[in-house]
């Protein structure tokens, strides 16, 4: 029996030579440690066929094989020996070949099973020859006359190192490069019509580099990966792929974008770390006509810490197996046609992960309560999806947190406290969702904010005079809720903002004179609530206002003189109020930039003042208004509440 088993053993071995070349010159077991680029993590996609063995793919520089050439007699250029094969014949090869490795496998298998008992039933025999060798002494003597002599060791019979194997060719060539690719992804790879069967084709047949899968384990490993990722995403029909599927090393598979404000060159494709000679870290194909689903083989780049794949056309679900990635920190599949959750299985395991963009796609669920393990987290952008439920109080765990974005989305309960527990918080999203309760109180300390919105939403409550700690902040939107008191005064210690959208809430009180001194402001929008008192004189010596609104409000008293003051101003809304008294004629040189005036729906008399007909961009020389509304229509009949020679509208109207 042992001796059956031996000639099995031998015979296993001679036959799995090339499998053996494949499993034991490039690749390690992933105890073996090393710098990775790849890693495989068993079989990817359905059935059989894999052996899921856990190895990594470490990148291995040099030359490269190349496919046997001749000198073409009449054109005197190398042409390729090669017998080109018809897709049909050779995914029948393949199959027989992936038919012949699993059943090189199992007899590799038994052998290496032979071998171990082998060498236990030798180790047995050695220790019961050595007993034998020292007869057992009825009564120890002080100095025996004769030494034992040692026992003579059994020969070696271990199984010597299989023969270098040559896979530069032919069939064993194919069939060691078919190994591979069904290690990384099982079936797929040898069956016909599916992106893992044209990239171990590609890696086959038409690579240029003709990588030796045997010499080359994980530099073939690595090719066939990417290119698993250029068939899965319809590569063909890219609008850049410089480089792509070339004979040229995968990190130069990449071209520039465009350049940071520091003049460094942003690269899209491929990115490697420390040039060719480091691992695969990034890979930026950010609108650029991508289209079909995410490949499983993306779990394979261990090193990567970039995906961008914003602005395409990609389907389908974000693959568990980017779980995988362990150190990657910013993940960017923004405005495609995904679905399915974005808090995928594992996500939690992406330690490293910065940036989670996914906004702009069908995505389903909801924020996890374990967002909380993302503890490096900066940005959550996960607007225009279809997410749900409430943000959970353990986003307060994410210290590093920067920006969150989940607009228009179907959120809802209260805003958390914990969204604004961040000291480095600067903008905040929220709008279009049905979130409601408070402004929380931790708002007014996050000093950092620089946008906060949260529009057409279900908030509630008063701005309260915290607000004026946010010295940073530059738009503040609060418009289209049901917030109720008045404006706090210390809203005019807010130098920064530019922005303010108030408008759409039930305010009252009157619009504070410190809002004349928030020097920076362009767009104020405080119309539809409550407010009362006068227009302050102040705001209009604002010198970067470019539009106002506060229509539909109970101002009283009359127009202020220097409306006409801001040098930018455009667009000055006043009607639906209840001001008084007459409409000043601006000064000579202003209001040059002015397009719409509404001053309808008050109680104002009189008439709309020359200077103002002049500045309509039908007169000569004119100006730039192209909308001026007054109560200028008779009121039931003649006259008019205000006379107007050259208003666009009159009201009210029939």
């Amino acid at each position: 029996a042992a001796a059956a088993a031996a000639a099995a053993a031998a015979a296993a071995a001679a036959a799995a030579a090339p499998a053996s070349a494949v499993a034991g010159s490039s690749v390690t077991a992933a105890a073996g440690g090393g710098a990775s680029g790849l890693r495989t993590m068993g079989v990817h996609g359905g059935g059989g066929g894999g052996r899921g063995l856990a190895y990594r793919i470490r990148r291995k520089r040099g030359a490269t094989a190349t496919a046997p050439r001749r000198l073409n007699a009449n054109t005197n250029q190398e042409e390729d020996t090669r017998e080109p094969q018809q897709p049909q014949q050779r995914q029948q090869q393949q199959q027989q070949q992936y038919q012949q490795y699993q059943h090189r496998q199992e007899a590799m298998n038994e052998a290496r099973a032979y071998e171990t008992l082998k060498d236990e039933d030798e180790d047995f025999f050695l220790r019961a020859l050595q007993d034998q060798s020292v007869p057992p002494t009825p009564t120890p003597t002080a100095n025996p006359t004769v030494a034992p002599e040692p026992p003579t060791p059994s020969p070696s019979t271990a199984p010597s190192a299989p023969p270098t194997v040559d896979c530069s060719e032919g069939d064993v060539r194919d069939e060691a490069g078919t190994a591979v690719a069904i290690e990384i992804s099982g079936d797929a790879a040898v069956t016909p019509g599916t992106p893992q069967n044209d990239a171990l084709n590609w890696a086959l047949v038409d690579d240029p580099a003709m990588v030796d899968p045997c010499v080359e384990t994980e530099t073939f490993a690595e090719r066939f990966t990417v290119a698993v990722f250029y068939y899965a995403l319809g590569g063909e029909n890219w609008d850049r792929a410089d480089n792509w599927l070339s004979g040229e090393d995968v990190c130069d598979w990449s071209w520039v974008i465009d350049q940071d404000d520091e003049g460094e060159d942003i690269m899209g494709g491929v990115q490697c770390d420390n040039g060719a000679d480091g691992p695969i870290t990034g890979l930026n194909l950010e609108d650029n006509n991508l289209e079909g689903e995410i490949p499983p083989e993306i779990g394979d780049f261990e090193d990567l810490d970039l995906l961008m794949l914003f602005a395409n056309s990609i389907e389908g679900t974000l693959p568990t197996e980017l779980s995988e990635l362990t150190n990657l920190q910013l993940l960017d599949v923004e405005f495609n046609l995904m679905e399915g959750p974005l808090f995928f299985d594992g996500i939690e395991n992406l330690v490293n992960l910065q940036a989670l963009r996914g906004s702009g796609n069908d995505f389903t669920g909801s924020v996890p309560a374990d967002i909380g393990e993302l503890a490096l987290l900066e940005e959550l952008w996960a607007a225009e999806t279809l997410l749900e439920g409430s943000i959970p109080a353990q986003i307060s765990s994410l210290d590093s947190l920067v920006s969150v974005l989940l607009y228009e989305t179907d959120i809802s309960g209260p805003v958390p406290e914990g969204l604004f527990a961040s000291n480095g918080i600067q903008w905040v999203d929220l709008s279009n969702t049905t979130v409601g309760g408070n402004l929380p109180a931790t708002i007014y300390s996050a000093t950092e904010l620089v946008t906060l919105i949260i529009s057409s939403t279900d908030l509630a409550g008063t701005i309260g005079s915290g607000i004026g700690n946010l010295v940073d902040l530059e738009t503040l939107w609060l418009a289209d809720n049901s917030m109720t008191g008045p404006i706090p005064t210390e809203i005019g210690n807010m130098a920064s903002l530019d922005t303010l959208l108030l408008n759409e809430n039930a305010l009252n009180g009157p619009l504070p004179t410190t809002v004349g001194a928030i020097s920076n402001l362009l767009y104020i929008d405080v119309s539809n609530n409550a407010l009362t008192n006068t227009l302050p004189s102040t705001f209009f010596d604002l010198e970067k206002i470019n539009i106002a609104y506060f229509s539909n409000n109970t101002f009283t008293g009359t127009i202020p003189l220097n409306y006409d003051s801001p040098p930018d101003l455009r667009d000055l809304w006043i009607d639906g109020n209840l001001l008084t008294g007459t409409v000043p004629d601006p000064a000579p040189g202003n209001f040059l930039d002015l397009e719409e005036l509404l001053i309808q729906n008050n109680v104002l008399v009189g008439f709309v003042p020359q200077g103002l007909c002049d500045l309509r961009n039908t007169s000569d020389p004119g100006g730039e208004i192209i909308s001026l509304q007054s109560d200028c229509a008779p009121i039931p009949s003649p006259p008019p509440e205000i006379s107007c020679d050259c208003c666009t509208r009159c009201y009210p109207e029939p």
